[in-house]
């Protein structure tokens, strides 16, 4: 597919704003792009609090992912299906 532009750090989505600064997280662009245009994108409070409930239901030593929740453990590795049973 050709070569890679020079800005293209590997993560995604990402987002380069006006003021030259990168930022990467999805849920923080989500969060910059509502307060610096409006609207109701960020999840209200509540939404935030039942999210957070899952931690609770997840395996301990898992983390959040982006892309496949709660199957990666704080090191990066995949947590093994034991983790879960």
């Amino acid at each position: 597919p050709g070569q890679k532009p020079s800005y293209f750090s590997g993560q995604t989505p990402q987002m380069r704003w006006p003021e030259g600064n990168t930022q990467g997280e999805s849920m923080d662009l989500v969060h910059e792009v509502n307060e610096r245009f409006g609207g109701d994108l960020y999840p209200s409070a509540d939404v935030t609090a039942t999210a957070d409930k899952f931690r609770k239901i997840f395996p301990s030593k898992s983390r959040p992912s982006s892309r496949a929740a709660f199957l990666f453990g704080w090191s990066g590795e995949p947590l093994w299906k034991s983790e879960f049973e």
